[in-house]
């Protein structure tokens, strides 16, 4: 049985923001039992895709909208 998590968030463009998304993951990993390293990956990928997003959503989004799932396969 596969178990999900979802995590949406909607985060402002003040500096340092991603680190509230990156700790939601690792919660999230960790209830799930994914591998510290696993868990680390998917930081880097979720940090990067927040901060692309904060660069290059224009001066009339003061918003990035954050939603990701976590799945753990049993």
């Amino acid at each position: 049985m596969n178990e999900n998590i979802n995590l949406e968030i909607k985060l402002p463009k003040v500096p340092d923001i991603e680190l509230v998304a990156l700790e939601g993951l690792q919660l999230m990993g960790r209830h799930l039992g994914i591998p510290e390293d696993k868990i680390g990956e998917a930081g880097i990928l979720v940090t990067e895709g927040i901060i692309n997003g904060m660069e290059h959503s224009g001066l009339e989004n003061p918003y990035v909208s954050v939603d990701f799932t976590m799945t753990k396969e049993s």
